[in-house]
Parts: structure tokens; sequence; C-alpha cells
């Protein structure tokens, strides 16, 4: 386990660049539809094999969210792996992507999800690793994902390890209760109350429909079901029956899941491995920043920044303007007026006629970022 200890610790921070390997679109049969995602292995081949859990809301194989939000994390950690030997298989979740619902009326139907939902989702791609012939295969979930993959554990012998990558300590309800009040403190302060109150009665398995318009995206009557199932794991008792290697790790600098859940977890499971990794955010990015837009705005623009310094040097080159970036669901970039480069984190596409000025730049605009 000490060799996945420092192994992903400094995976994460790597950029995902481009090396041999064997991609291949999966599919695996559901009550639903078909789960779709991408299992990437060495040339060399592989006995083991990451399954890569993604953390809540749209989340498709890359890490990207249907509300436009562009990491790619999950695809620049299988890129990672990759280059250190490890195959991995990511996927879309039901409902996203590739993912599709065979019938368009379960799209309407989120009132009927669970959290058992996902944590069969990610049963049935073990499964398939395991029939694929992978003899070592490691659960590896971000954020909700963790919580997936620990469960997934306690019920599947064919697991060889988890990873939990800024996986909450605590139960959902004190997570959000944490988040929401820390956010509503200066704006509202009042609403803190309608958040205990809604939280304590999705606690005891009844729903409510007071909700406050503004809190209504995340307590909408049709999420409350999925909240309450949520809400009946701890993740501390999760990790006790875990009875496979453990590895926990978090970022100083996530936000969102704070690094002291990593401790909660850890306590709980003190033969696991733990790994707090240096100005790590929640979205397994670097960032100095706490504010979580500025630290959006430093993956981005910072990316730019360092880019276009590289470009002034004489060093680096301009990609061609209609290249294919990433994946078939990506769209490249317009090819009149446009031009791309390369940067350690992202692909940046700027305009070369636009007068909008990038932060510490004069003529860039972004326009749309993809990873290496």
């Amino acid at each position: 386990m000490k060799t996945f200890r420092y192994l992903i610790a400094g995976l994460l921070l790597l950029a995902a660049l481009p090396s041999q390997s064997k991609e291949e679109e999966i599919s695996v049969s559901r009550s639903w539809g078909k789960l779709s995602g991408t299992l990437t292995v060495p040339d060399e081949g592989s006995d083991a094999a990451v399954l890569i859990i993604a953390g809540s809301g749209p989340t498709d194989r890359n890490g990207n969210s249907g509300s436009g939000l562009t990491t790619n994390t999950y695809y620049m950690l299988a890129r990672a792996l990759e280059k250190e030997g490890i195959a991995s298989l990511r996927y879309d979740k039901q409902g996203i992507g590739g993912s599709r619902y065979q019938d368009p009326e379960l799209y309407e139907q989120e009132d009927r999800l669970r959290l058992a939902d996902y944590i069969a989702d990610a049963e049935a791609l073990t499964d398939y690793l395991k029939k694929r012939g992978f003899r070592k295969i490691i659960l590896a979930g971000h954020s909700e994902g963790s919580l997936i993959a620990l469960v997934a554990a306690t019920e599947s012998p064919d697991i060889a390890a988890v990873i939990s990558l800024a996986g909450a300590g605590y139960p959902i309800d004190e997570i959000l209760q944490f988040q929401l009040t820390r956010e509503l403190i200066s704006y509202n302060p009042g609403l803190i109350l309608n958040v205990q109150s809604i939280l304590s009665r999705l606690k005891q398995g009844k729903t409510t429909e007071d909700i406050p318009a503004i809190l209504q995206g995340i307590f909408r009557p049709s999420a409350q079901p999925y909240l309450i199932s949520w809400m009946q794991y701890d993740p501390r008792e999760v990790i006790r029956q875990v009875k496979q290697p453990v590895l926990i790790v978090n970022g100083d600098n996530d936000i969102q899941i704070s690094a002291d859940n990593a401790e909660a977890l850890a306590q709980a499971r003190p033969d696991a491995d733990k790994v707090i990794i240096e100005g790590m955010t929640h979205l397994l990015k670097q960032s100095e920043v706490t504010d979580p837009q500025r630290q959006k705005n430093d993956y981005l623009y910072g990316c730019c920044r360092a880019c276009f310094r590289k470009v002034s040097d004489g060093h680096g080159g301009f990609h061609p303007p209609d290249m294919t970036f990433c994946r078939r669901s990506e769209t490249p970039a317009p090819t009149q007026g446009f031009r791309a480069i390369a940067c350690r984190r992202a692909i940046i596409i700027f305009s070369t006629t636009g007068t909008e000025k990038c932060p510490g730049n004069t003529n860039c605009r972004i326009f749309r970022s993809h990873c290496v």
C-alpha cells in the first residue's frame, strides 16, 4: 500500500502528457441503459486497474460538469496512471454523456435516484474489470465518489484497495451545514436556520416542500430522496468496515472538504495511509488562494499567463486551430481567427482578433479550455 501512497500523491499533480497507451470505449449493460466509459491500458499491459469514481453532480468520465465546469481532472489522472504502467477505467455517470437512459422519461425522474444506484454502478464496473482479467482492482473515489468506493469495497471481495480523494469524513448533512453556513453567514444569516430545519427533517427521512428559492438548487423536492439516502451513511463507520488497504488523500487548500475530513477518516481507520498534498484544491488542482472563483481563475488564467510567457520568450509553439481535442465529445476551436496553445494543465484557445484581454496579457481572450 505504501507504493500507492507515494504514487498517487505524485500523480495527482502531474500534467497528463501524451504517451503510448490503448484507449477503448467500453459499455456495461444496466437495467436503465448502458454505462459507458474509457478503459486506458498501457502498451506493455497491466495486471492492476483503477476504477475512477466521480464526485457529485452531472459529472462525465473526464471530470467535467454539465454546469459548465471543465477540469478534465479524471482524464489527467488516467493519463498519469498510464504513464506509471497502471490501467484505469473512467466513466460517465448514469444519465450523463454516453451513459444514456433507454427511457427518455427517466431524465425527468430525478426523485427515483438513490446513492445505492451509483454504488451498484461501481460494482458492475468492478465485475467488468475482473472479467477483463485484471487481478488487482483499486477503487479511487473523488468527493462523493469516495463514499461510493468505500461502500462498494465492503460489498465486493474482488476489490484490492481503496483510494479516497478529497472524500468527506463526516455525514453529508454535517458537511452541508458547514458549507452553507459559511456561504450564508455574510449574505443572509437568517437562512442558516432554514438550512438547519431542512437538514433535520431530511435526516429523519422526511421530505419538505418549504424550501426558500435560493436553496432550491440544493434542496429541491426532486433531489431530497437522494439526499436522504446519502445521509444514511457515516463515512467513518463505513471505512471501519472496509477490510482492504485504504489510502486517504486530501489537499490543504480544499475549501469544500477540508483536510480535517481526512483526519476523521484516518482516526476511524488507524492503519490507513493518509497524504495531505500542499496547495491542492477540491478539484485536485494546485492553487495558492482560498476563494472559490479565484481558485478557478488560478487554474485557467494562471495557465494562460505561463503559456504566453513561453511564447514571448520563443519557447513553445502554436497548435493547428482545427486540432481535435482529447475526446470526440469535445468540439475543436473555430478555424478562423482562433489559435490554441498547450499548457501544463490545459489547452487554452484564444482569439487572435478579439480585443478583450486575458489577465497578465495584452491580446488573449479565453474561448475554451481543454485538457492536454
